[in-house]
């Protein structure tokens, strides 16, 4: 009886550690992105798309340059997109309104690579804009 006991209790406690599995683990990335220097307008944004093909994309849409993503760990491609306004009638911190016309600025490199590390880490991105 006491074999049968201490058995079922072993099972029960590999039971309860099995259940304690949190997932795939993540990162927190905060940063800004600026385009030769300087904030773009409200509306541009940011995504990491992690390499296993499997996790979960995360992205954000850029206030004042600034962004803070939730991300599994490990390396992703990021890419960054950002809007222009054409014929632009306020200013361009203000984000494209409903009606603008916008168009997505030329940069040199909208791709990039980022090793996604476990817990909070700041990555600021400084690209360019196509000549």
């Amino acid at each position: 009886m006491r074999t049968c006991c201490v058995a079922a209790a072993g099972v029960l406690a590999a039971a309860l550690l099995a259940g304690c599995d949190s997932g795939p683990k993540t990162g927190e990335v905060t940063g800004t992105v600026t385009i030769n220097g300087e904030v773009p307008m409200n509306g541009a944004s940011i995504s990491f798309i992690p390499a296993d093909g499997t996790s979960a994309q995360a992205g954000d849409t850029l206030k004042d340059g600034k962004y803070k993503v939730k991300v599994a760990t490990g390396p992703c491609k990021v890419q960054i997109r950002v809007p222009e306004l054409v014929g632009k009638t306020r200013k361009p911190s203000d984000g494209p309104a409903s009606g603008d016309l916008i168009r997505e600025v030329p940069l040199e490199k909208s791709e990039f690579t980022y090793d996604v590390q476990s817990g909070p880490q700041e990555k600021n991105w400084e690209v360019s804009r196509k000549k």
